[in-house]
């Protein structure tokens, strides 16, 4: 027989089944999400997702007892569950014995569970579930320890020294920092220091950290100089001896527009206070500046001095590292900064502000 006919035969039977085999696999892992879809939290207990994960894996074993993946996939999906089950039920028991069955044998750094989609929620509630095992109460893992917590998982991950680990957890924090920089984040800054893989990644971590630091409690506020609705200049020395409490916003933003009565409201509220002052800065372009000029009295804020800062032709945004708004900076009287990042109205910034305020009589 022709010798490459041979090898061609071989190769042929080599691929075939191979590839059966991870069709089967794969829908394998499908069924167990099909299986787990009709599952509903309503009345559900972490009993009975341990008995829907004994029913899954039964299931399993039925199909391919080799499809390791497919136990793992059902494994993780029931701590998910048991995840959003305590998530819904914050002063639920915990039954401790219950949750280190739902933990076991699952790996968060094991190359199988890098495999799995949706990475980050993943480690997220697999995270949640260790510490209610560990003896957390649910109203804390999502209260006041959470900030300690979300440390040791950090701390976890970035010791595991796992490359793909780290940097698949890691890929969206830009966001973090952007959007939610918490206690947990500034302090793992040396953790990140020591083990972030080298690469652009590592990079990004490090500049991120360095504009937090950069605009930290204590360190000199960017300079600016600003226009008003009459085009008259105005830098940040002339409000010093005062306390500057600025939003940040643009007539395009409709969240900004509508927590703007509740700043004027604090503003009102300290309009007697000469050690204080409000502003307003909008990041509107340089074209839309009559739009910006005659929306202010429309939203009736002609009672606090407003300036614009144009993105393309002032540095205010990448000096205040501004990437969302509404966006809310106090500065002290010596130009300090005190909190780039201060609570919006609803949300703390009332209160933040009379205790500031208070403390500076």
């Amino acid at each position: 027989m022709n010798y490459w006919y041979v090898n061609l035969l071989g190769l042929l039977f080599f691929i075939f089944p191979c590839s059966g085999n991870a069709q089967s696999r794969t829908s394998l892992q499908d069924e167990v999400i099909k299986e787990w879809n009709t599952y509903s939290l309503e009345g559900a207990t972490v009993e009975s997702i341990l008995k829907q994960r004994a029913a899954v894996e039964k299931m399993i074993l039925a199909r391919d007892k080799k499809d390791e993946m497919a136990r793992l996939a059902n494994q993780v999906k029931a701590i998910n569950l048991v995840a959003d089950y305590y998530r819904q039920h914050r002063d639920a028991g915990v039954n401790k014995s219950a949750l280190r069955k739902v933990l076991k044998g699952v790996r968060f750094d094991s190359r199988e569970f890098l495999a799995l989609p949706n990475l980050e929620r993943n480690i997220n509630t697999y995270f949640n579930v260790k510490a209610l095992a560990d003896g957390y109460e649910a109203s804390r893992i999502l209260g006041d320890k959470r900030d300690e917590l979300e440390y040791e998982k950090y701390k976890q991950i970035l010791e595991s020294r796992n490359s793909d680990l780290i940097l698949s957890y890691f890929a969206g924090i830009r966001s973090d920092f952007i959007l939610n920089y918490t206690e947990a984040l500034k302090k793992a800054r040396p953790l990140f220091v020591l083990y972030m893989p080298e690469g652009e990644l590592r990079q990004l971590v490090m500049d991120l950290y360095a504009a937090k630091e950069r605009l930290s409690s204590g360190k000199d506020a960017p300079l600016f100089t600003l226009i008003d609705y009459k085009r008259q200049e105005h830098s940040l020395q002339d409000f010093r001896g005062k306390i500057l409490i600025i939003d940040v916003w643009a007539t395009w933003c409709g969240g900004c527009i509508r927590k703007l009565p509740y700043f004027m409201k604090v503003a009102e509220k300290y309009k007697d206070r000469a050690d204080v002052e409000f502003i307003t800065i909008s990041i509107d372009e340089e074209g839309k500046f009559n739009h910006w000029k005659y929306s202010l009295p429309r939203y009736k804020l002609l009672g606090v001095k407003n300036l614009i800062a144009f993105p393309k032709s002032t540095p205010f945004q990448d000096d205040y590292d501004i990437h969302g708004i509404p966006r809310y900076i106090i500065i002290d009287k010596d130009g300090k900064i005190i909190d780039t990042d201060v609570p919006g109205p609803g949300n703390g910034f009332e209160e933040f502000v009379d205790k500031l305020l208070g403390s500076s009589i």
